[in-house]
């Protein structure tokens, strides 16, 4: 199955996200398609604070794949109506903030998980200020309004 969206896309209508974290705590392959899966399933939002614990583990492919997937989640349009699981969109924007904060961790992780974190503060999960700019670009004089 791979990275075909396609694929990923058919497994997570038929799964969705509750089938898929079965997938992603069997571990090994079944880890690694569930979790590039889930940012396709409709209730992708049950699988977030799953997926907030597994980007703060120390095992680097677990939580890279995590918090990749937690990135794509998070900059898909919220859902209209009720949220599925309010406290899992918190503690994984409060994850990814606590990962972005970790200088001891790698430099693309971090960023990936800054990014995350920013588009859940954009849904008003996380406060803004909470997030670190570190990594962020320099500004350029001038460039401010």
């Amino acid at each position: 199955m791979g990275g075909d969206p396609l694929a990923l896309r058919a497994l997570a209508e038929h799964e969705g996200a509750l089938g898929l974290l079965e997938g992603v705590e069997d571990g090994g392959d079944l880890f690694r398609v569930a979790v590039s899966a889930l940012p396709f399933a409709s209730d992708a939002d049950l699988a977030l604070g799953r997926l907030g614990e597994i980007a703060l583990l120390e095992d680097a492919a677990l939580a890279d794949a995590s918090v990749s997937s937690l990135r794509l989640i998070a900059m898909q349009k919220p859902t209209r109506g009720e949220l599925l699981d309010p406290d899992g969109v918190s503690n994984a924007a409060h994850a990814l903030a606590v990962l972005a904060s970790r200088e001891n961790a790698p430099k693309e992780r971090r960023s990936l998980a800054i990014s995350a974190a920013r588009a859940f503060a954009e849904r008003g999960a996380l406060d803004p200020a909470t997030i670190p700019t570190a990594l962020d670009p320099p500004s350029v004089p001038g460039d401010s309004p």
